[in-house]
């Protein structure tokens, strides 16, 4: 064999090995040592959604009702899933200002520091309220009420 084709055949097989054990590296790296990844793949794909359970009539030991229960509604954010939306009709919906709104997206971005996680944009509205906002919450992404009871 020409041995000009054999250290060819050499130096393609070495740079070949180099970038395959690069590779091999460099997964193990982002598999085993760096937690980064995990976390990131956890937070994109976990949605948490809080579940209030259904609290009862309280009576007291002569069946006179003390504490009943109403429904009150949270409204729920993710950021990152909200895009770009009209805020000014959002705030008119919402009953808030413009600040109000800043304020509390700012807050909703660094809440638990995962925008994309929902976080709690306003609490505790009552049902009356709700009826006249929830249906037009529908057609904003990331934005949704949750039945607290």
């Amino acid at each position: 064999m020409n041995p000009k084709l054999q250290e060819r055949k050499f130096v393609i097989l070495l740079i070949f090995i180099v970038t395959v054990l690069i590779f091999v590296m460099r997964l193990f790296y982002m598999q085993v040592i760096d937690d980064k990844w995990a976390l990131r793949a956890q937070e994109i794909s976990e949605e948490k959604k809080i579940v209030y359970p259904a609290r009862g009539l309280i009576f007291d030991r002569n069946g006179e009702l003390l504490v009943s229960t109403s429904p009150v509604y949270d409204i729920f954010i993710t950021p990152k899933k909200l895009g770009e939306i009209d805020t000014v009709e959002l705030c008119n919906i919402l009953g808030i200002t413009r600040e109000d709104f800043d304020r509390r997206m700012e807050i909703a971005r660094n809440w638990p520091n995962v925008p994309y996680k929902a976080s709690v944009f306003m609490k505790e509205i009552s049902p009356d309220d709700y009826t006249q906002i929830g249906p037009r919450l529908i057609k904003f992404n990331g934005i949704q009420g949750v039945k607290k009871t």
